[in-house]
């Protein structure tokens, strides 16, 4: 056996090893594919990019364990809520009442009359809005208006733009109410946006 391996060794026919058989050298790093590079590379790019400390002194979020900042919601909430009920008046309001009295007919309370009871019950519905978007914003950890402005965009574009034509459609609305609704959809929605950027972080 030991003249075997010094001939062997003497005419230069070295045993072949596993790693001589794939072309890579010892102590040579794996090489990984493409794919699990980008992979990686978008992981860590997410965690840079969410940074998840919610015990940030000021922050939406308190304390060691994350507990939520409820004096800073209620601010938020209470704040986009108060400027958002003003755009309904804006968009929603007295300056519409000829286009509303054109078709007469698809109204509940026609002239305005009897309404006050309707619009009690929609009053607080912009504050439930902007508290709903508030809670959304803190658990996504947004708090930039890049971020904020984007999400109330996609939730208008998600829900009361297509509703509104919708209704625009089969019903015999104003094209002019259509186009305000929808527009002080928007507003609101950025108000809440705007609240929750400014106040809550």
């Amino acid at each position: 056996m030991l003249r075997q391996g010094t001939l062997a060794h003497d005419a230069g026919q070295l045993p072949r090893l596993p790693f001589l058989r794939q072309g890579k050298k010892p102590g040579a790093p794996r090489q990984t594919s493409r794919s699990a590079c980008s992979k990686e590379s978008f992981i860590a790019r997410f965690d840079s990019r969410t940074n998840y400390t919610l015990g940030t002194k000021g922050g939406a979020y308190e304390g060691e364990g994350g507990v939520m900042n409820w004096i800073r919601v209620a601010l938020t909430v209470f704040a986009g809520g108060f400027v958002a009920s003003l755009t309904d008046w804006l968009f929603m309001g007295d300056w519409l009442y000829k286009r509303y009295n054109q078709y007469p007919e698809i109204w509940r309370h026609p002239h305005g009359q009897g309404e006050m009871q309707a619009i009690a019950w929609s009053a607080p519905l912009p504050f439930v809005t902007c508290a709903v978007f508030t809670v959304l914003c803190a658990r996504l950890n947004l708090h930039s208006y890049s971020g904020t402005v984007k999400l109330a965009l996609a939730i208008w574009l998600i829900g009361p733009l297509p509703l509104l034509i919708t209704n625009a459609l089969f019903i015999k609305l104003h094209s002019a109410i259509t186009a305000s609704y929808s527009l002080g959809w928007l507003v609101k929605l950025m108000v809440a946006a705007v609240a929750v950027a400014l106040i809550l972080w």
